[in-house]
């Protein structure tokens, strides 16, 4: 699967013609989408109101897409399962400095580094 991110449709458009664009931005035919799963969807309102798509895409000719680097926005390759796949997450990360655990400080009399 390749990750696609920044399919734009207007409000009102049918989210069938993304696979579509996707086609035209990965520059194979239509038929060559196998399937497409949108993965995120938000709204851009900066100008004009668009909904913008991210997506994973299955194609017939995957190796070859990758190789030539596919489009703009596209050509990422996905874990092999789709999304969501490649292990259970990690740990969470860790503490980063702060005053977590103790660590004095404070303020009163005689007491901070400034």
């Amino acid at each position: 699967m390749v990750k696609i991110e920044g399919l734009k449709l207007a409000p009102g458009q049918e989210e069938a013609l993304l696979r579509g664009k996707a086609a035209r931005l990965l520059r194979v035919p239509e038929g060559d989408v196998l399937s497409l799963q949108v993965l995120r969807r938000s709204v851009d309102a900066r100008e004009e109101l668009r909904l913008v798509y991210t997506a994973a895409v299955e194609l017939r000719q995957e190796k070859a897409v990758l190789r030539r680097g596919g489009g703009r926005r596209g050509g990422a390759p996905l874990p092999r399962g789709g999304p969501g796949a490649g292990g259970p997450p990690g740990p969470p990360p860790a503490p980063r400095g702060g005053r977590a655990g103790g660590g004095g400080g404070g303020g009163g009399a005689g007491g901070g580094v400034f």
